[in-house]
């Protein structure tokens, strides 16, 4: 039988009494702090109301109280990341109420979901419930049918009649898992805990694009994030600061093992050691990586990962081909061993799309191929058709340009000077979504897919800046560097409040607007099409296949309007026209929409002369050829009088 030796304690000192003591008040300072915080967040977003929200979006109906709570929670942030040695519960209990402050105001503030697409997701979820089967042949959604089967799932096992207040709640939900992935991802990155909980903050804050609704995007980026992780975790070499790739790896196979076995098997001769912080009373200390694990462990995750890149293939059109290129460039430039599964990938990509989305492929293949290698048109389509509209949204606009170059500008500063152990494979991953510029324009949003793929690893470059920065300053002179680095992410967190949510006028629907959707659902008859001053409206979340919604600025008159009365009058007579077309034999069983994010939508993004559908929804509402059937003040629903139809 061994013995142990038992480690002698060390005395208990006045000294050491005093400092364990000035720690744990400090622990509990602190947590009072976050605890005040986020009851006077929450008090204060309540009392919050949407009818002053000017065109910069929800930032200008914020209480004062609301900006000076993010103040001080990136201030004691700060605080508590510039010290030697950090309190991982504590950090990670700022990060969460980040998180809910950035992503859950506007679910407190608001009684419904918000964007136009989050109904029609909502509508398919309800069709796939309804039938129990997915038709290619509906529309593009239905070839890539994976989220909305789960969405339908996860409705219909929960008792839910909709899924509306999942909705409601999945931007915090999902970056509440974005979490995991990300700090997983970093965490073997470095070995600087303040690189690790800065890269986290830094990713929230710039996380501005808003695809983490309920969307395919926003599961399919959860899955994006776990399988760059796990790769980065257990499949990848390290250059130890260098920018140049790695090789080398030492095969340890056998005959008798199996395949996947021999696979990952093929491990670093020489990983660094990555940083694993566990906490121990007041800060949180540095123990040696187990992240290499057995090679069955290894074959597990493995496993693990491919399921993942499997399973991205029927959820989202671009995200597996982001995924592919990652996996392809860190096998490529020798940071992985995997090389067969960029292999597994593609294999998996392309075979959904040949043989399960074939339907789509077929009526668009042609257009497909011909944005392949369009690299101008892409860019033009997701920067310049973008700058326009109200000289708000083009405010907002500008910002999310500065904030995008500023967040860009600090992760090449942190490439350049700030180098840490895994600098070179978030070069990498930062780098490869680029290439996606190269397949489609992606409705003119191609280069915000490609911002968001990459940001992880930009918000780890941008962090190994800052960290640098702290850790010079912090040796003489503690209080600038909470001074710099707390300014540097209260302008990224600022410039993520206009970016994010400066179109809140148009994405946000007010209880009135469902209502008379749900006014018209109850009447129209089954097939019957509607008309509506703009697509933007919760609209397509019930009877998805049966009804389409043909928009006024899709008219041939909304193009030629000049600010004229007479321009005006004659894009009415277009209406009515549209109103009879869709039902010739009862005109009046047709019905007109106008509600309060269509007038939003046309001022902050159409070029069209200022309050053009307004205008047209008092022409309407003046004339006698419609007849107004259901209205409140946040939207109206009008048929064709009896006597114009007959």
């Amino acid at each position: 039988m061994r013995w142990r030796r038992i480690p002698s304690l060390r005395p208990i000192t006045p000294g050491r009494l005093v400092a364990a003591v000035q720690t744990r008040s400090a622990g509990l300072i602190t947590s009072g702090v976050l605890i005040s915080v986020s009851l006077l967040w929450f008090l204060s977003v309540r009392r919050v109301h949407q009818a002053g929200m000017t065109d910069i979006g929800l930032v200008s109906i914020l209480p004062p109280m609301t900006l000076a709570l993010i103040g001080i929670l990136t201030v004691s942030f700060v605080t508590l990341v510039v010290r030697e040695r950090q309190h991982g519960a504590l950090l990670l209990g700022h990060v969460v109420i980040l998180v809910a402050i950035l992503y859950a105001t506007p679910s407190v503030i608001e009684d419904l979901p918000r964007l136009a697409p989050t109904w029609r997701h909502l509508g398919i979820a309800d069709y796939i419930s309804r039938t129990g089967e997915i038709d290619p042949f509906i529309d593009a959604y239905f070839n890539w049918p994976g989220f909305f089967v789960l969405l339908s799932f996860v409705t219909d096992a929960a008792g839910l009649r909709n899924a509306v207040e999942i909705a409601r709640w999945a931007p915090v939900v999902l970056n509440l898992l974005y979490l995991a992935p990300l700090y997983l991802l970093i965490r073997h990155a470095t070995d600087d805990a303040r690189v690790v909980w800065l890269s986290v903050w830094v990713f929230f804050c710039g996380n501005w694009v808003g695809q983490d609704y309920l969307s395919p995007q926003g599961l399919a980026y959860f899955l994006y994030l776990a399988a760059l992780a796990l790769l980065v975790a257990f499949f990848v070499r390290f250059d130890l600061g260098r920018l140049t790739p790695i090789s080398g790896f030492r095969r340890e196979t056998s005959a008798s093992m199996p395949v996947l076995l021999e696979w990952v098997r093929d491990r670093p001769a020489a990983v660094a050691p990555a940083a694993h912080w566990e906490e121990d009373s007041a800060a949180a200390v540095a123990t040696p990586p187990r992240s290499e694990g057995s090679p069955l462990q290894r074959a597990g995750v493995m496993v693990v990962i491919v399921g993942i890149c499997v399973v991205s293939a029927p959820m989202h059109q671009l995200t597996p081909f982001a995924l592919l290129f990652s996996v392809t460039a860190l096998t490529a430039l020798g940071y992985s061993p995997a090389s067969r599964l960029p292999v597994i990938t593609a294999v998996a990509t392309l075979a959904w799309m040949v043989f399960m989305a074939s339907a789509y492929l077929a009526g668009h293949f042609g257009g497909l191929a011909k944005e392949v290698g369009d690299v101008q048109g892409s860019v033009a389509a997701s920067v310049g058709l973008r700058v326009s509209g109200s000289r708000g949204h083009e405010a907002v606009v500008t910002v999310r340009l500065a904030l995008t170059a500023l967040i860009w500008s600090l992760a090449a500063g942190g490439a350049i000077f700030a180098r840490q152990r895994g600098t070179g494979v978030m070069v990498t991953l930062a780098a490869v979504p680029f290439a996606l510029l190269a397949l489609q324009s992606y409705g003119g949003e191609i280069l915000l897919r490609v911002y968001l793929f990459a940001l992880p690893a930009v918000a780890f470059l941008v962090a190994s800046l800052l960290a640098s920065v702290v850790a010079a300053l912090a040796i003489r002179r503690p209080t600038a560097a909470v001074a710099v680095a707390s300014t540097v992410l209260l302008v990224l967190t600022g410039a993520f409040l206009v970016a994010r949510y400066g179109n809140e006028r148009m994405d946000a629907f007010p209880k009135g607007e469902l209502d008379a959707v749900n006014y018209v659902y109850a009447r129209m008859s089954p097939q019957a099409d509607i008309v509506a001053g703009a697509t933007n409206m919760p609209w397509d979340y019930k009877r998805y296949e049966d009804h389409d919604l043909v928009p006024v600025t899709s008219m041939e008159g909304w193009s030629r309007l000049d600010g004229s009365p007479t321009a005006i009058q004659r894009l009415r007579e277009d209406v009515a026209y549209a109103l009879r077309s869709l039902d010739p034999e009862d005109p009046a069983a047709s019905y007109l929409v106008f509600t309060r994010s269509q007038v939003a939508a046309t001022e902050l993004l159409s070029d069209s002369p200022p309050h053009s559908l307004q205008r047209l929804w008092r022409a309407v509402a003046a004339s006698p050829e419609f007849r107004l059937v259901y209205g409140d003040a946040d939207a109206a629903v009008y048929t064709l009088a009896p006597q114009s139809g007959s």
